[in-house]
């Protein structure tokens, strides 16, 4: 097996900033509570391979990085009424025939006043 230094280097040279970033960063934390409740999930072999890997490429523990992950996970809420209906619009255009401009066109506008309702839930 031969080993490529100059292909492996990127890796090293991010995982050793990385890990020193981090520890920086862990070394300057503010005090925080105790952590005093446990979360027990079950995940496939490939997920916990996963959150084993990212984990050590950040320098951290497996607990420290599924904490900080949720702590920075986005999450969007759209409205199920939108949802169905952006489900109701798309079947109505996918029974349109090339002839019927009228119709498409206020299918499409509808389904414009749709988006700009998300975006705007979404903070756009």
């Amino acid at each position: 097996m031969s080993y490529n230094l100059k292909q492996s280097t990127p890796k090293i040279l991010y995982y050793k900033i990385n890990t020193e970033e981090t520890k920086f960063q862990n070394k300057i934390k503010k005090p925080s509570q105790k952590s005093t409740k446990m979360v027990n999930i079950r995940v496939t072999d490939e997920e916990f391979l996963e959150i084993e890997n990212k984990s050590k490429m950040a320098g951290m523990s497996k607990t420290d990085f599924i904490k900080k992950a949720v702590k920075e996970a986005v999450i969007y809420n759209i409205d199920s009424k939108i949802v169905e209906k952006i489900v109701v619009l798309q079947e109505r255009i996918n029974q349109l025939e090339v002839g019927e401009k009228k119709q498409a066109n206020q299918v499409n506008s509808e389904f414009n006043s749709i988006k700009d309702d998300i975006f705007k839930m979404l903070g756009g």
